[in-house]
């Protein structure tokens, strides 16, 4: 499970050393009207999961969209929307 996580550097090679079989969660803020979090590009996280796609993954990638006080990276590890995804993700529906 990654939030608001870009990875830069990542190789195919370190990739390679995780099971495929590994469930990935990949979060991302998107405050309104700008590029991210306010910290993080929004753009480079979803590379980041596409990158994850073609290495032979299957992530499920979930944008959160709002306000600083709701989407911005430093507060998307506290927000319940957030925490309901990791539940769901961690436990099932």
């Amino acid at each position: 499970m990654t939030i608001g996580s870009t990875y830069p550097g990542l190789t195919t090679r370190q990739l390679d050393r995780l099971p495929r079989s590994l469930p990935i969660l990949n979060i991302a803020g998107h405050v309104w009207h700008t590029s991210g979090d306010g910290g993080v590009n929004l753009q480079t996280v979803l590379k980041f999961s596409h990158q994850l796609l073609a290495a032979g993954w299957s992530p499920k990638t979930q944008i959160i969209h709002g306000s600083p006080l709701t989407a911005s990276h430093s507060m998307l590890h506290i927000i319940p929307q957030v925490d309901l995804l990791i539940i769901q993700f961690l436990y099932g529906n």
